[in-house]
This record gives C-alpha cells, structure tokens and sequence, in this order.
C-alpha cells in the first residue's frame, strides 16, 4: 500500500485545528522536540511508529485514519 505522507499531514493538522492543540503541545504529548515534530512535519516524514501511535491516540482517532484517511470497518464476524 502507498502512504501519502502529505495526507497523512493534512490530517494531522486538520485534527489539531479541530481540537484547538497547537503543534508545540502535540509534541509534547508524544514526548518529541516540537523542532523534531516540525522538522517531520515540513520534510514530510512519517515519525517513528511509535510516535505516529501516539499521535494519533493523542488525537483521538486511529492510526488508520491518519495513513488512509478511512477507519478500519468492523466486521461482524468474530475472530476464531
């Protein structure tokens, strides 16, 4: 699967304006430099899975959503 990371970006920014939380707290949550988070941000690079993780849990939405734009369709069917 392709990622694009200017999406996954817009989508970022996108959440942060929508729960009014600048860059700089964001940075702080996941327990980056806000010069690292940035430095991702304008480079267009995917932060560390971890971080990513983080982020999108500080978010409140799914990793998913960030890389895709789509959250993950639950099944009906249990998992055996």
């Amino acid at each position: 699967m392709y990622m694009n990371i200017n999406a996954f970006w817009k989508r970022v920014k996108q959440c942060l304006k929508e729960n009014a939380v600048t860059q700089n707290a964001a940075a702080k949550v996941i327990d980056v430099s806000p010069d690292t988070f940035r430095g991702w941000m304008s480079k267009g690079k995917i932060p560390p899975l971890s971080y990513a993780f983080r982020l999108s849990s500080f978010l409140g939405v799914s990793l998913e959503f960030l890389i895709t734009g789509r959250e993950h369709e639950k099944t009906s069917r249990p998992l055996q």
